[in-house]
């Protein structure tokens, strides 16, 4: 009934998931902070934690390279033709490899144009997706402008000059593109956080809601789809240094009426942070 899962997770493990109850874990690396990027290329799978890149045999789950670069808070990556982009987070830059894992460039994203972009952290957009569609990439600002605000989304052409920016949802995750349009996770933090936004949580096209969860129930960072179901993927609330040990949640929408098919709620999963529908 429902695809097969390919998941990453706070405890930092690489897991399937064959759609009804069996889970197998693949790949355990364990990192404060966990795995969350995913990539499935031809022959390998990319994972990443907060300082490192892994590409793994796609057979054995074995790794095959490692990245050098340490303590980017990395997060979400994709590939394009034939290089790896993924959001140094911390560092307010995109990182771009070569498939065997050199670092080839380092993108910086310049601040929010207030006068003062930096007074709550360095790490300023706290910058999520990145995306390409024909020849511009975009880029999801988790923070457009201030912490726990409205979010945005940067678009570059293929020389990364900076185009323009625009709102689109708030603490949003995992930008991509849906029937033409963008599709982006929005979030609600935890109330002791100064929440400067709608308290609400769910998917989001194209500045609409299109599905909402109860936002106290859970956090979610992670998007995939197949011909009939979304899976929105993330974990129980907890504060940050117990989310590896908080449940995974899974909503399966329905993609024609957008409503609740199935809440998955469990706690061998574990906290999900990067999704793909898995054929493996």
């Amino acid at each position: 009934m429902y695809s097969k899962l390919l998941l990453t997770t706070e405890d930092s493990k690489l897991q399937s998931w064959d759609g009804k109850d069996k889970i197998e874990k693949l790949f355990h690396q364990p990192e404060i902070g966990g795995a969350m990027g995913l990539i499935v290329d031809k022959d390998l799978i990319f994972v990443n934690t907060p300082s490192f890149i892994y590409s793994l045999d796609k057979n054995n789950y074995k790794i095959v390279n490692k990245s050098k670069v340490q303590n980017a808070q990395y997060h979400h990556m994709n590939m394009y033709g034939g290089y790896i982009y993924v959001s140094a987070t911390n560092l307010n830059e995109i990182h771009i490899y070569k498939k065997k894992l050199q670092l080839e460039k380092k993108i910086l994203i310049k601040p929010p144009q207030s006068k003062q972009p930096v007074r709550y952290k360095h790490n300023y957009n706290h910058i999520n997706t990145i995306i390409k569609k024909n020849d511009r990439f975009f880029v999801n600002l988790n923070w457009l402008n201030k912490q726990y605000g409205y979010s945005g989304v940067a678009v570059f052409d293929e020389k990364w000059n900076e185009i323009k920016r625009y709102q689109l949802g708030w603490e949003s995750h995992d930008l991509q593109f849906y029937e033409r349009k963008k599709i982006v996770i929005v979030a609600t933090s935890n109330p002791d956080k100064p929440i400067n936004h709608p308290k609400q949580s769910g998917i989001m096209i194209d500045n609409k809601l299109i599905f909402e969860h109860d936002y106290n129930e859970s956090f979610c960072k992670a998007l995939t789809w197949d011909s009939n179901y979304f899976y929105l993927c993330g974990g129980s609330k907890a504060q940050r240094e117990n989310r590896r040990f908080s449940k995974g949640i899974i909503y399966i929408v329905d993609r024609k009426t957008f409503e609740l098919v199935e809440k998955i709620d469990n706690l061998t999963i574990g906290n999900i942070k990067g999704c793909r529908i898995w054929k493996g």
